[in-house]
């Protein structure tokens, strides 16, 4: 079982870290949208990952269902996707209000 659910360590830094920091601090420092795409894009990879993950699993005469913790992990990280994605929106929004001018 300690196994099986170890695969959810590899999200760990979703509720250990303090993406709030983390996220401004990035946003303090960053000097290209491509870095904050790549930020996305790692993002959406976490996010595929983390579906891919069994929903069920039968351990002896136990199923395990992961469904909710799957489901807390991936909108922890659609939120974050989201959060850095609507910073490219934002510049995308002020490029063409530049062209408009």
């Amino acid at each position: 079982i300690t196994q099986f659910f170890g695969v959810f360590m590899d999200f760990k830094r979703f509720w250990r870290d303090d993406l709030h920091a983390e996220y401004k601090e990035f946003m303090e420092n960053y000097t290209e949208l491509e870095e904050c795409t790549e930020k996305v894009e790692g993002l959406m990879d976490q996010e595929r990952k983390v579906l891919a993950i069994e929903s069920t699993k039968n351990v002896d005469v136990t199923e395990l269902n992961t469904t909710p913790v799957k489901n807390s992990i991936h909108a922890m990280i659609r939120t974050w996707k989201y959060k850095y994605a609507s910073q490219l929106h934002f510049a995308a929004k002020r490029d063409l209000d530049d062209i408009i001018k």
